[in-house]
């Protein structure tokens, strides 16, 4: 009988070794995954916005960025937009500085993902 190897079948064994040393390594990793995430309390609580002033849904006044970076992306959306044949998106000022209040607020928090530690959805940030 003739081995893939050569004849010692050594190959074989260490592969055959490796796949058990990780299928043992991946069972104790889900193991303890499973215990943490069922020792873990949720932490995020949902709470409504503050509606204390007027909000109002408006389409914003034609503009346009004003930082270097926010206007280089800008252009680069619509051009990619016009390649396929959509309309232009408009500029929203106000949707921006919402936007930069999100980032620096994930930056203060070390968090990422759509949601905060203050539990406003992400449907529910005004500016």
């Amino acid at each position: 009988m003739t081995h893939c190897s050569g004849g010692s079948g050594r190959p074989f064994r260490t592969l055959a070794r490796l796949g058990c040393a990780f299928a043992a390594l991946a069972a104790i990793c889900c193991a303890s995954w499973r215990g943490l995430a069922a020792s873990r309390p949720e932490e995020l609580l949902l709470r409504a916005p503050d509606l204390t002033g007027p909000l109002a849904e408006v389409f914003p006044a034609v503009s346009r960025p004003e930082e270097p970076v926010k206007k280089l992306i800008f252009a680069r959306i619509n051009r990619d937009r016009a390649v396929e044949r959509l309309f232009p998106v408009a500029w929203d000022e106000a949707a921006s500085r919402v936007a930069d209040e999100f980032c620096a607020q994930q930056v203060r928090e070390a968090s990422r993902g759509h949601f905060l530690m203050d539990g406003i959805p992400p449907y529910a940030r005004t500016g």
